[in-house]
């Protein structure tokens, strides 16, 4: 955690110390902070909590949060009753003058895997002593940050991953109201855990969350192996998005366990990362010891500053509206447009027409550009536009012939709009004898009463009119000119 630009705060994961590095210059602690005779170790003998997370509290900035790894040890993989610590720290100072207070800390192994148990992951079968805690179905925490919420602490897992059928998903799961709940190291009762949030990391799990102080979230994703080598993503922290890979000169080069907030001048950066990368299985001295197993003095690790990132979580997020701007429509016909902008189905939209919905359906009877702007859950924003051009007003259709006829007679002509496409005629009551699909028709009547004519027909352009052409006609037996039937 990063204490300001100049220093930060490492939680060792061999020894129970909290070690105060400078940012930039390479050396042994300025600090170092030894938690262990603060957390009642049930095997004080073998002290090793494997400190492997930590976050900033959200209430006070001076306080920070720290989780053991929960899991089992080394071949043959014991069970590791130290690791089931989660605790806070204070610190006032920075540098050789920062000064840490302890303040408390609980268990939660025992809640973490009935809540995994619960939702199908069988986390306790993932934490039986003998199953290696750095496979895929194996058990391991070592990413812990303040959800957007400000309240839920995501625990973000190695291993397993999820679901256990496939095996290739990480898995936050959430306690609720952390901060409330922890109180100081004296919670009233068990965590209230939330819903899973599965993320789709390339069949790794999570070795590090970090919220930047904008907001966005950056995870490195590692193999629980380390087979396949660690990537960085950045994610909105909200459960119904999906992490987005971001491309660095680190991958299949850096075994990047920690993140660090980079500043040009006074200005986040969203371009470069500082990244602390884990050494302790390398042999540094040609003594066939790795770097974990030293003394102290001897230990090693690097960091370095990414550069040419992009970590802003809005790229991408751009709008658009289906259908786009094309060949003219129908005028007045209804058209809808549907708005979408990256994956989240909870981003909020607003119209040029006043409308808030994803989708409008408009009738324009000129031609109109339509704007919308979307925004997501994380604040990013992006604008479109849609003209739809349309033609000019089809004419409504207008029919002219006689209005009263006798039934059976034949040669009843009727007329409409000359200069049309596609006529279609309907006569009930009538058997037109001539002339469909032509403007004018001829229609000998059969039954006696009220009947309509009705023409429709498109321009050019296939384009109908608003409405039907109707018109009345009366179909008599006895008028005059008709013969009269015989008694």
């Amino acid at each position: 955690i990063a204490i300001d630009n100049n220093y930060y705060i490492s939680g060792d994961d061999e020894f129970d110390y909290l070690n105060v590095y400078s940012r930039s210059v390479s050396g042994l602690p300025a600090v170092n902070f030894d938690v262990s005779s603060y957390l009642a170790l049930p095997d004080p003998a073998h002290p090793e909590v494997d400190i492997e997370a930590a976050s900033r509290s959200t209430t006070a900035s001076n306080k920070m949060y720290w989780s053991g790894s929960m899991s089992n040890g080394a071949d043959p993989f014991p069970n590791k009753p130290n690791r089931d610590r989660l605790f806070a720290t204070t610190i006032t100072g920075t540098g050789e003058s920062t000064v840490f207070t302890f303040a408390g800390y609980v268990n939660i192994r025992a809640a973490l895997l009935a809540w995994g148990d619960a939702n199908g992951f069988n986390f306790t079968a993932s934490s039986t002593a003998g199953v290696n805690p750095k496979a895929p179905d194996g058990f391991s925490l070592e990413g812990m940050e303040f959800g957007p919420d400000n309240t839920t602490l995501y625990l973000g897992l190695r291993a397993p991953l999820v679901p256990t059928a496939t095996r290739t998903k990480a898995v936050i799961a959430p306690i609720l109201n952390f901060e409330s709940w922890f109180n100081n190291g004296s919670p009233a009762g068990p965590p209230v855990f939330g819903s899973p949030i599965e993320l789709n990391l390339n069949m790794r799990g999570i070795r590090e969350i970090q919220r930047l102080p904008n907001g966005t979230y950056i995870l490195i994703a590692g193999d629980p192996g380390e087979i396949i080598n660690n990537d960085l993503y950045k994610w909105t922290g909200n459960p119904s998005d999906a992490p987005v890979l971001v491309p660095s000169a680190a991958f299949g080069v850096l075994k990047m366990e920690g993140i660090l907030p980079v500043y040009d001048g006074a200005q986040l950066s969203m371009s470069k990362l500082q990244v602390i990368t884990d050494g302790g299985d390398e042999i540094l001295y040609n003594d066939g010891n790795e770097a974990k197993d030293l003394i102290a003095p001897f230990r090693k690790f690097r960091s370095d500053i990414l550069t040419g990132l992009d970590l802003d979580i809005c790229s991408g997020f751009t709008a658009t509206i289906t259908p786009g701007s094309n060949a003219p429509y129908c005028n007045g016909q209804p058209v809808t447009l549907t708005a979408t902008a990256g994956t989240n189905p909870t981003n909020s939209y607003i119209w040029s027409t006043g409308a808030t919905t994803s989708a409008i359906t408009v009738s324009p009877t000129s031609n109109t550009t339509y704007t919308v702007t979307v925004t997501s859950d994380a604040g990013c924003s992006s604008t479109a536009s849609s003209s739809i051009n349309v033609g000019n007003p089809v004419p409504l259709p207008v029919i002219s012939g006689p209005k009263v006829v006798c039934a059976t007679v034949t040669g009843n002509t009727y007329i409409t709009n000359s200069g049309m496409y596609n006529y279609n005629w309907n006569a009930p009551g009538g058997t037109i004898t001539s002339g469909q699909g032509t403007n004018s028709i001829t229609v000998t009547w059969n039954v006696l009463g009220s009947h309509n004519v009705s023409v429709t027909y498109s321009d050019a352009t296939g384009c109908p009119p608003p409405t039907n052409g109707d018109y009345a006609v009366m179909v008599l037996f006895f008028t005059c000119g008709c013969d009269q039937p015989s008694k």
